[in-house]
């Protein structure tokens, strides 16, 4: 019986520490309405999408800037209805208005390499 509320314990913990780590970011953006990230795109095996974990304000324009760094990549994010090419070295804009708070995944649309399947990502609106 310790060891599962110990476990437990451990889990949320664990869970808790994006939403700490993410806090002064959040706090950061409330002034900025309209916040442009870049992401860089590399197949998984040199790290995937860099960062994979994006949190911004609800309310906002959102604007970020796709960079496929080795080879053709694609950015899909289903409940967004974004699906866009990014060609090898080349970059890639998508903006979107963070409407709703809520978790958006995103993922690669392109085969990329034998780990393709893990190139993925969320977006946080809060």
């Amino acid at each position: 019986m310790k060891k599962e509320i110990a476990a437990l314990l451990f889990v949320i913990l664990i869970s808790a520490i994006p939403a700490y780590l993410t806090y002064d970011y959040i706090e950061s953006r409330k002034e900025k309405n309209n916040p442009e990230i870049v992401i860089e795109a590399h197949i998984t095996e040199s790290g995937g999408f860099k960062p994979n974990y994006i949190v911004v304000p609800k309310s906002s324009k959102v604007k970020l800037v796709f960079k496929a760094a080795d080879v053709t990549h694609g950015i899909f994010i289903p409940s967004l209805g974004i699906n866009e090419l990014i060609p090898a070295g080349k970059e890639v804009v998508v903006e979107f208005y963070a409407e709703k708070e809520g978790v958006y995944p995103f993922m690669c649309s392109v085969y990329c390499s034998p780990y393709h399947r893990f190139m993925r990502g969320i977006i946080v609106v809060v």
